[in-house]
């Protein structure tokens, strides 16, 4: 079980992969019953990344990209390295949407990812870095 609505557990992995490494973190809050997993990711250009975004109601999530000193824009399942696939349980009990960056580069990719539900009532931000692969 990687997060537990019913205590503020927080989790912290690292994988190893080759030409890959990634610290993942997670955090749930009671007051906001919404969690997003990696909240932090450091990841080569040219992989791919999926950030999880949890809410624990039946509505719409929206995800959003914010790079350093720019405002907030809405991410749409439009772009040929963007994929957004959003499920709700049978019980409405929990929305889970799944954000997939493709083949990541430098400029375009490192900023904060903040998943909202659609009355902009609860979010929860993940940030992502991208860096260039050094070969020998």
């Amino acid at each position: 079980m990687l997060f537990s609505p019913q205590s503020s557990q927080v989790i912290v992995m690292r994988v190893l992969l080759p030409l890959l490494i990634i610290a993942v973190s997670i955090q749930w809050s009671h007051a906001e019953d919404i969690a997003i997993l990696p909240t932090e990711a450091t990841v080569a250009a040219g992989n791919d990344i999926q950030f999880v975004c949890t809410i624990m109601a039946d509505m719409q999530i929206v995800w959003q990209k914010t790079k350093a000193g720019e405002d907030a824009v809405v991410l749409q399942d439009n772009l040929d390295y963007i994929t957004i696939k959003t499920t709700t349980e049978d019980d409405n009990s929990k929305t889970v949407s799944v954000l997939k960056i493709s083949d990541l580069e430098i400029e375009r990719d490192t900023a904060a990812y903040t998943c909202q539900d659609s009355e902009y009532s609860r979010s929860f931000s993940a940030h992502l870095k991208v860096y260039q692969r050094k070969y020998c």
